[in-house]
């Protein structure tokens, strides 16, 4: 499989994106559509984000990555990481922590609480794509043996 497919299927991921400023997501919005990306979804707090993944599983649809922001009232992303990781049906969903937080102390939490990467706002579309090749590597191809 070459890169270019790789990047083909990356264009196929159903995102969802979690944060509590609607800024944030137009942001993450607009660098997913500049970079390709066609599916993807927007929660402005964790309990949203935590009933449409309930009702996608349901319905039997997937989301193939959740790009979640730490610092959001009601329940952080933090919490919110912990409570999918603790879902058996979910628990293998990719995470990525978006945050403006670089504290390592949270870094070494999320990764301890299952985190699969971790990117520090503000931060350009390259990078946001780099770590989301990083977060996929490898999944991609086992989410397309499970669908077909």
């Amino acid at each position: 499989m070459n890169d270019e497919n790789i990047d083909e299927q990356l264009l196929n991921l159903r995102i969802l994106i979690v944060d509590d400023s609607q800024e944030s997501l137009d942001l993450i919005s607009n660098f997913l559509k500049s970079l390709g990306f066609g599916s993807f979804y927007t929660a402005l707090d964790a309990v949203k984000a935590q009933q449409m993944l309930v009702r996608n599983l349901a319905n039997q649809m997937e989301i193939d990555l959740v790009l979640v922001d730490w610092n959001m009232p009601k329940v952080t992303g933090f919490d919110f990481l912990k409570r999918i990781r603790a879902n058996i049906d979910l628990k293998e969903l990719p995470f990525i922590m978006v945050t403006a937080d670089s504290d390592p102390e949270h870094v070494k939490l999320a990764i301890e609480a299952g985190v699969n990467n971790y990117i520090v706002k503000p931060f350009t579309k390259e990078g946001l794509l780099d770590k989301i090749k990083q977060t996929m590597r490898g999944k991609i191809k086992k989410r397309r043996n499970k669908l077909y």
